[in-house]
């Protein structure tokens, strides 16, 4: 008998707990949005510095690439040129990528998240990320469409 009140307030905790309504940004959207939020397979927060540095590793790497083959190849005209290109797209992909995660950024400031996301309806499936602030997106970059070459950015 004695333990049934403290049974009781742990419950009532446990209850309000489970039916508080979340106060992260992905939480705020799903509340506010139910229906549209249903097609997302997920959606988390994420830091963009980690991705800048996967980025800048592969810019690296493919310049390394480039200039090494330049540098071996000296000599024959077509490789040197086929490097210079590879060259060319990777900064160019490079560049267009930081011009991307600025304009997550410049969405994301003040009290905005930057958030990965999946999406998929029964035609189309999406891959990118998004910027919520309070429970809206504001902004989205359709990194599927970005990959096969045409940017989808709202």
């Amino acid at each position: 008998m004695k333990y049934i009140p403290i049974l009781l307030l742990a419950g009532s905790f446990i209850f309000v707990g489970c039916n508080k309504k979340g106060d992260d940004p992905v939480s705020q959207f799903k509340d506010k949005h139910p229906k549209e939020s249903s097609n997302y397979i997920y959606i988390y927060p994420v830091n963009m510095e980690m991705f800048q540095a996967f980025n800048d590793a592969k810019t690296g790497e493919i310049v390394e690439i480039g200039s090494s083959m330049k540098e071996k190849f000296k000599d024959i005209p077509d490789v040197v040129a086929y490097a210079d290109t590879i060259i060319q797209i990777q900064n160019q992909g490079d560049k267009a990528w930081k011009k991307s995660v600025q304009s997550l950024r410049d969405a994301g400031s003040k009290d905005g998240a930057i958030c990965l996301f999946k999406w998929r309806d029964r035609a189309t499936a999406k891959i990118g990320f998004l910027v919520l602030k309070s429970g809206d997106i504001v902004k989205e970059i359709d990194w599927s469409e970005t990959i096969t070459g045409s940017v989808n950015s709202n």
